[in-house]
């Protein structure tokens, strides 16, 4: 059976279609109603849909709902392969709780730190019976060369630059090789600290700024630019009547 899932974030939507737990095509677009995606519908006619959303309810998706015989909007109430051990599930983000699951449909019986590396980086972890523990926020690469522009008078804004460089030789060098390094050992810390902990688990990085950090991770991890999709994919799965 078909299933198509849709990831909307707040600048871009990625969709995909999944048969058997294979995907078998994938489209970015810039939202649930483009072209792109009624092209990807029409070509495989999928019965099933999941929905994530981080800027519309779902009421905004009655017409698209009406497409499918089994149509998931994802939030707090729908049901996961993961056991939530999180105080708050109504504000854990849709994003990292579809990471968690795709990572646990990966590596299930592992230990899991799943890093997501994109607007915010989150550390989330998983355990070896599907426990959702818990994780971090913290301000992605983009925010916080934004944040040093907006809080300072002087400091102008920059584009990121990714090197091993640890001097910069004028201003923009040194804003970009602070925060892209500082990031950088951020991440390495937290790996550093998980398999220390658990020498047998698996770290998986993904997110848009991902193929960045990928070379720079001391730590062995693995990278799935589509967790999300598949953790989305394994969510509907659980739930299809």
């Amino acid at each position: 059976m078909m299933n198509l899932i849709i990831d909307e974030g707040n600048t871009r939507t990625k969709a995909a279609v999944f048969e058997s737990g294979k995907m078998l095509d994938t489209t970015t677009c810039t939202s649930s109603d483009s072209e792109e995606l009624k092209d990807l519908i029409n070509r495989f006619l999928p019965r099933l849909c999941i929905i994530s959303s981080t800027r519309r309810d779902k009421s905004d998706f009655s017409e698209l709902s009406g497409k499918f015989s089994q149509f998931i909007f994802l939030d707090h109430t729908v049901k996961t392969p993961l056991t939530i051990l999180y105080d708050t599930p109504e504000t854990l983000g849709k994003d990292r709780l579809a990471g968690a699951a795709g990572a646990y449909r990966l590596y299930k019986g592992k230990n899991l730190l799943v890093i997501d590396a994109g607007t915010a980086v989150t550390f989330d972890y998983v355990d070896n019976a599907g426990n959702y523990l818990g994780g971090t926020i913290s301000p992605g690469l983009n925010m916080r060369l934004k944040a040093l522009n907006t809080f300072t008078s002087k400091l102008p804004l920059v584009e990121p630059v990714f090197s091993e460089n640890i001097l910069g030789k004028n201003t923009h060098e040194a804003i970009q090789q602070g925060v892209f390094n500082g990031l950088t050992h951020e991440i390495n810390g937290v790996c550093s600290g998980f398999l220390d902990n658990n020498p047998h688990g698996k770290v998986i990085l993904t997110g848009g700024d991902a193929v960045f950090f990928e070379k720079y991770v001391k730590s062995t991890i693995f990278v799935h630019s589509n967790l999300v999709l598949i953790g989305l994919n394994t969510i509907l799965e659980h739930n299809a009547n």
